[in-house]
């Protein structure tokens, strides 16, 4: 009689959404500096291609084929407030530590009725980061 076979249970360890920007270095350089991140990699020189993280949020950038072309929300004409939505743990922490970098952000944290505390940041391509903790009314969002 042979040994029963394991099964192998799927298993999603990530994501990395990519971004279409002009400039791919800036986009790396403005996230490592003024955001927080660490650079992962740059492809090709000129980049081309590139990729940033901080804790276990990873985003990749990538050179748009045409000038301005954006694949964001807002270039879209959706009604949606952000194009990326970070979950945090030290939301205030985190928006200090931010203000001091010097990001462009639409105001201090504000404590939502949908049971999140939340607060937006611009980078320099438009795009519009969501950083957001749960309150105790929202169990959706963990950082666990």
């Amino acid at each position: 009689m042979s040994a029963p076979q394991s099964v192998a249970v799927p298993f999603l360890g990530g994501h990395a959404p990519v971004l279409l920007v002009d400039d791919v270095g800036a986009a790396v350089d403005y996230y490592s500096t003024v955001l927080g991140f660490k650079q992962d990699f740059l492809w090709s020189d000129p980049p081309t291609y590139g990729g940033v993280s901080r804790d276990n949020v990873t985003l990749h950038f990538a050179k748009a084929d045409k000038p301005g072309r954006l694949n964001s929300a807002r270039a879209a004409g959706t009604t949606t407030k952000a194009d990326v939505n970070v979950f945090v743990r030290g939301i205030h922490d985190l928006y200090h530590d931010l203000v001091q970098r010097g990001a462009r952000i639409d105001g201090a944290p504000v404590e939502q009725p949908y049971g999140m505390t939340n607060f937006h940041v611009d980078d320099l391509n438009g795009y519009r980061l969501c950083f957001g903790q749960a309150t105790s009314t929202c169990k959706e969002a963990t950082t666990d």
